[in-house]
C-alpha cells in the first residue's frame, strides 16, 4: 500500500487526532506492519493499534537513495529463477568472471541450467558472502574476492585478527555522515584448531566452527546476509534475513561477536555454543545429536575481514541479471 491510500485509510478514523493522519513516520511503520501481516484487513491492524493493543513496528521504509537496498535488490534478482539457478549462476558464471573483469558488462550467459543441483551450496556460508563481495566490490577488487577466503595457518600466525567492531563503528560513521555512505563488509570467522587438523588430514573427525557472514551498513541501518547448515541463504532471505535491523541490534550482534571471539583460545564451552547459535542460527549440540561429529575440543578462533568502502551503484551493476528464457 502507497502512502496516497494509507493516507485515505487512516483519515477514516475521525475520532483521532489528524496529524495521525499526516505522520509519515506512523504511515510507513503501518506499512511495515502491512507486509508482516498480509492477510489481515488495513483497517483491522489500524484499530487494533489506536486500541493500544498493537505496538507500531519500527519503519522499514528505505531511503530512496541508498546504495544497500540496492545491493539488497540486486541480491534478490539473482534467485528470482530459484536457489539452483542461482548456485549455477555463481559458480558457473560470476566466480570465473574474475578473471574477466574488463568486459565492459557482465551479462547473464544464456548458457545458466536453472535446475541443474547446486548440491548444498547455500548452506555453505562461504557461497553467500562471495555472492555478496561479487556483487558490491569495485572491478579493481574482483580479484581479492577469490583471495579473501584462502586462509592457511600460516596466514594465521603472520597477520593479528581483526577487529569487526572497530570496524562497524567506522562505517556507522560514514553512514550517517552527510555523504550516506554505503560500507560492505565481509568477515571471515576462522576455525585455526580446524585447519591444523585440515593439514594433517583429520578434518573428518569433528565439527568446526568457521563461518562467513556479510554486514552491510547504510543510512536506514544494517543488514547482515549469511547462511549456514542450519538455514540455507536462499531460505535465510525467504524469511526476511535481509531486513534491515535498526543500529540498536546491530550493535548488540558486534558486541556479541566481540564476546564470541574474545580470548580467541580456549575450550569451546557452552556458553559459546549458546552465543554462537544467537548469531548465526546455528545450535552445535542439535547438529551432533544428527550425526555430526563432535565439536572441536579446541576453540582458537581468528577474524578476518575484507572492507568495501564507499559502495557505489555502477559497482553493484557491473552484472547484468536480465535472465534469458527458460527453454
Amino acid at each position: 500500500m502507497t502512502v496516497d491510500p494509507m493516507l485515505n485509510l487512516l483519515s477514516r478514523f475521525p475520532q483521532e487526532d489528524f496529524s495521525l493522519s499526516r505522520n509519515t513516520s506512523i504511515q510507513h511503520a503501518l506499512q511495515a506492519h502491512l507486509r508482516q501481516n498480509p492477510t489481515i484487513p488495513a483497517s483491522a491492524l489500524i484499530t487494533e493499534i489506536l486500541a493500544g493493543r498493537l505496538q507500531l513496528l519500527p519503519s522499514t521504509r528505505p531511503h530512496a537513495s541508498s546504495n544497500l537496498s540496492v545491493l539488497n535488490n540486486s541480491i534478490t534478482r539473482v534467485f528470482a529463477q530459484g536457489p539452483r539457478a542461482a548456485g549455477n549462476l555463481l559458480t558457473d558464471y560470476m566466480i570465473p568472471m574474475i578473471t574477466n573483469s574488463k568486459l565492459k558488462k557482465m551479462r547473464t550467459p544464456a548458457s545458466i541450467i536453472y535446475d541443474k543441483p547446486c548440491g548444498g551450496l547455500w548452506k555453505d556460508s562461504e557461497a553467500a558472502a562471495t555472492l555478496i563481495a561479487l556483487l558490491a566490490a569495485p572491478r579493481e577488487r574482483l580479484s581479492e574476492v577469490d583471495a579473501f577466503f584462502e586462509v592457511t595457518p600460516a596466514k594465521v600466525t603472520t597477520i593479528a585478527s581483526a577487529s569487526l567492531a572497530e570496524a562497524f563503528k567506522a562505517a556507522k560513521v560514514k553512514a550517517l555522515g552527510a555523504h550516506k555512505i554505503t560500507t560492505v563488509i565481509v568477515v571471515s570467522l576462522v576455525d585455526v584448531y580446524m585447519l591444523e587438523m585440515e593439514e594433517m588430514g583429520l578434518q573428518d573427525h569433528c565439527t568446526g566452527f568457521s563461518h562467513d557472514f556479510v554486514l552491510g551498513t547504510g543510512p536506514e541501518g544494517v543488514v547482515v546476509w549469511q547462511g549456514s547448515q542450519s538455514c540455507s541463504f536462499d531460505a535465510s532471505l525467504a524469511q526476511g534475513g535481509a531486513s534491515v535491523k535498526s543500529w540498536v541490534q546491530a550493535e548488540d550482534f558486534v558486541k556479541d561477536f566481540g564476546k564470541l571471539t574474545d580470548g580467541r583460545k580456549g575450550h569451546f564451552d557452552a556458553k559459546r555454543v549458546k552465543l554462537y547459535n544467537k548469531l548465526f542460527g546455528v545450535d552445535f549440540n542439535k547438529l551432533c545429536k544428527q550425526g555430526y561429529p563432535p565439536l572441536v575440543p579446541k576453540y582458537y578462533a581468528w577474524v578476518k575481514l575484507m572492507v568495501l568502502e564507499d559502495v557505489e551503484v555502477q559497482s553493484i551493476a557491473k552484472m547484468s541479471f536480465g535472465w534469458p528464457a527458460r527453454e
